[in-house]
């Protein structure tokens, strides 16, 4: 039985910088280039957004959860350049007609939580809304979350991949691979392991581009 994220716990890790979640927010942010639209899907505890909001003129931030939606409100219901979106994945891209399209797009710890089929699909829809040579940043799992799945020993994930299985799906949509990184290695956490160990780290976070030549 997949269990419910604490959002309130998960806010506590985000506080301690020894923390992997800490490590891994300080780490997307230090990919962050500033742009005009920032699109976070499955925004939290607000932590990321905290740490990067200065850096765009306006930001989407979509989150379901009511626990982390309070949190949310808490936190930015008096910025105008946030504006938060209380929807799911599936509701968010059940009609896209009127979307606006993104420089930056942002999903940590939010694709292993949905389908396969699922994550597939959103991964597609958000590269047909992402500018050209616009980012798309995730944090996932890696190979030892797909064994712990596997063995029935993971209580919220669905499905988790290699380091590489998780760049395959995202060139398989059409974008191009820039960095792939564990956010920490086990035993000697050191940079050169990060970055060309990834495959062994416990989360990894990903980089990609839509290339130029996809023009809307």
């Amino acid at each position: 039985m997949i269990q419910k994220i604490d959002f309130n716990c998960l806010q506590s890790q985000y506080e301690n910088n020894k923390s992997q979640d800490y490590k891994k927010i300080v780490l997307v942010d230090s990919y962050i280039q500033p742009a005009s639209v920032l699109l976070d899907i499955g925004s939290g505890t607000g932590s990321f957004l905290e740490l990067v909001e200065k850096k765009f003129q306006f930001i989407f931030a979509v989150e379901n959860d009511e626990q982390a939606l309070t949190l949310l409100r808490n936190k930015f219901s008096n910025k105008s350049k946030i504006k938060i979106i209380p929807q799911s994945i599936t509701e968010l891209f059940k009609d896209d007609t009127n979307f606006l399209f993104f420089d930056t797009i942002t999903c940590l710890d939010v694709l292993e939580h949905i389908s396969l089929e699922e994550c597939q699909f959103t991964i597609k829809k958000i590269f047909e809304i992402l500018k050209p040579n616009g980012f798309f940043i995730i944090s996932v799992p890696g190979i030892f979350e797909k064994i712990r799945i596997y063995m029935g020993k993971s209580p919220t994930h669905l499905h988790s991949h290699s380091s590489y299985g998780w760049a395959k799906m995202l060139q398989n949509a059409g974008f191009k691979i820039l960095i792939i990184q564990t956010v920490e290695f086990p035993l000697i956490d050191h940079i050169l392991f990060r970055k060309y160990l990834h495959l062994f780290g416990k989360c990894c976070v990903i980089v990609a581009v839509k290339p130029e030549d996809n023009k809307i």
